[in-house]
């Protein structure tokens, strides 16, 4: 068990804490409003690999490639996963600006 006086463990605590202030409520509007561009661009970069999958895969199917099959499952399901992630986080951060804001 470590020195619970030990300087490691003191800056460790204090690091932590200082990491448990970020957060959006502790966010200006303009960051929080900056980081939902970015959300918005990075579907934008979602919507083009979409596209290319989508690509790849009618290639594949035209030549009769099996193994498509998997792999457009894999792919989708990590798109779907992806997007899902950024609608929650940009969920999060319109709440919060609206929060703010009225």
């Amino acid at each position: 068990m470590p020195n619970p006086t030990s300087d490691a463990h003191t800056e460790l605590r204090d690091v932590l804490s200082r990491l448990d202030q970020i957060r959006p409520a502790s966010i200006s509007v303009e960051t929080l409003q900056a980081m939902q561009a970015t959300i918005h661009s990075e579907y934008a970069d979602l919507a083009a690999r979409g596209l290319e999958y989508e690509e790849t895969a009618t290639e594949a199917l035209a030549e009769a490639r099996p193994e498509i099959l998997e792999k457009v499952q894999t792919q989708a399901g990590r798109l779907r996963g992806e997007m899902e992630s950024l609608e929650d986080l940009d969920r999060k951060l319109f709440d919060a600006i609206h929060r703010r804001i009225v």
